[in-house]
C-alpha cells in the first residue's frame, strides 16, 4: 500500500539577473545550451533583457531543486521547468539521473512526492 503524498525537502534559491545576463552574452551563449534543457531554450524570450530573467528564474528553481532533493550531482539539464498552457502553475520536470535518483527514493520508502514551484530572480 502507498503512503500519502509527502514533501521530500524544501529548497529555495535566488540568482542575479547580472550574473545570468554575463552568461548568456559570453561565447555567444553556449553556456545556456549546458546549463538548460532544450524546451527550456525554445520557450525563452527573443530579448536578451527578458531571457536574463527567463533563464535566472529557471536556474533558481534547478538549485532549489537540487537543494530539496539533497543530490548536488544530478546534473542541471536534468531539471527543468515545462508550461502546458499560458496561465497553467510551472511544472517540475526531472529527467535522467534526477528522475531515476528520484524513482529509487520513492520506490525504497513506499512513498510519492509532489513538487510545487515559485519561480524568481533579483529583479
Amino acid at each position: 500500500k502507498q503512503q500519502p503524498t509527502m514533501i521530500l525537502g524544501i529548497g529555495t534559491d535566488l540568482v542575479k539577473i547580472s550574473r545570468i545576463r554575463k552568461l548568456i552574452e559570453k561565447n555567444n551563449g553556449r553556456a545556456i545550451h549546458k546549463l538548460f534543457h532544450d524546451i527550456e531554450i525554445e520557450n525563452a524570450p527573443l530579448l536578451i533583457e527578458k531571457q536574463s530573467e527567463y533563464y535566472a528564474g529557471r536556474w533558481a528553481v534547478k538549485e532549489a531543486t537540487v537543494k530539496a532533493i539533497g543530490k548536488p550531482a544530478l546534473g542541471a539539464k536534468n531539471v527543468y521547468i515545462e508550461y502546458r498552457n499560458e496561465g497553467e502553475k510551472p511544472k517540475l520536470k526531472l529527467i535522467g539521473k534526477a528522475h531515476q535518483s528520484l524513482i529509487n527514493q520513492m520506490e525504497s520508502e513506499n512513498k510519492t512526492y509532489t513538487s510545487h514551484v515559485s519561480i524568481s530572480h533579483d529583479g
